[in-house]
């Protein structure tokens, strides 16, 4: 015959008393009963501050992923497979996949940045003009191709011909005339 088995309450009665007594101490120990009860609210506190922080983490977890997915494409394919010869056939390959939305080959390398006197390492990622308006398409937008200028327009000679498409668009979402 088997007794029922009840889980074990939240705290014990000896881990009660131990509490109750540092907390509820005599006149003689008041000095022990205010720092017991300054650190079970401070702890109270950052435990609070821990799970809230946790959460609004979590709430910004399905942003992250949606803004690191729009930047990098959900499958990437390397290796030899992709020598420029095969590479075509590979990428037909791969469109014929049931789901499969779009495919653009990237171009992807490493450099040496340099600039006001720091250096870093960068990752250097290209992809063909034609490749460009067809991810544009895809998401229901027209690409703007300046030729001969890179990223960082400002300090770019020439930027002046890229700015004014960008500050037209930028009218145009947001309704200045």
């Amino acid at each position: 015959m088997t007794a029922d088995i009840k889980p074990a309450p939240p705290f014990s009665f000896w881990e009660r008393s131990v509490a109750m007594r540092y907390l509820r101490a005599k006149r003689k120990n008041g000095g022990v009963a205010l720092i017991s009860t300054i650190s079970f609210i401070l702890i109270m506190l950052a435990v609070a501050i821990l799970i809230i922080v946790m959460s609004v983490m979590n709430g910004f977890r399905s942003e992250l992923l949606d803004r690191i997915l729009g930047f990098n494409g959900h499958m990437h394919v390397t290796g030899a497979v992709l020598i420029e010869p095969e590479r075509d056939l590979v990428l037909q390959r791969i469109r014929a996949i049931p789901g499969v939305v779009q495919a653009a080959p990237l171009v992807e390398a490493q450099a040496l940045v340099q600039g006001r006197g720091q250096t870093s390492g960068a990752i250097v990622r290209g992809m063909t003009p034609a490749d460009v308006r067809a991810t544009a398409a895809q998401h229901g937008v027209t690409a703007t191709i300046v030729d001969g200028l890179a990223h960082m327009l400002m300090l770019v000679p020439g930027w002046e011909r890229a700015a004014e498409p960008l500050a037209q668009w930028i009218d145009g979402i947001s309704g200045a005339s």
